[in-house]
């Protein structure tokens, strides 16, 4: 079954022959909606959306990969040149943004400690690096 980017998470989980376990769109927190950031951010991405780019994104075809970091991809007779980590950075930005709230919590056992972990990123100089250069 074909499934678009902008179909909600939980619109097909009816058709499925599989049981569906409990998934996260089942399960909203209806407080979320109350913060006001979380709302602008959500404005903010709505109102920057090319719709062009959108149906492109939407109904594309996936060509293939030229390195780690381009990709060839159809719409309709055309073949895009895509820049893969920017495409995903901004779908999963906005995924969160849409499902902010609704992640179900993961539960270490044992417990780490904070200050191990505090002290292996304050150790681990490429991390911090990394993360500056995503440009998020």
């Amino acid at each position: 079954m074909k499934r678009k980017v902008e179909d909600p998470p939980h619109k097909y989980e009816e058709d499925s022959k599989v049981d569906p376990t409990p998934s996260n769109a089942l399960y909203t927190r209806d407080d979320v909606n109350r913060f006001q950031s979380i709302k602008d951010l959500r404005n903010k991405v709505k109102s920057n959306t090319d719709v062009a780019f959108r149906e492109l994104i939407s109904d594309h075809t996936f060509v293939g990969s030229i390195d780690r970091e381009f990709s060839l991809v159809q719409h309709s007779t055309s073949l895009y040149v895509a820049n893969t980590p920017a495409i995903s950075r901004q779908l999963f930005y906005q995924i969160i943004l849409a499902d902010f709230g609704n992640f179900n919590a993961i539960r270490l056992n044992p417990p780490v400690s904070i200050s191990s972990l505090a002290k292996l990123a304050l150790d681990d100089t490429g991390t911090f690096s990394y993360l500056a250069s995503l440009d998020i």
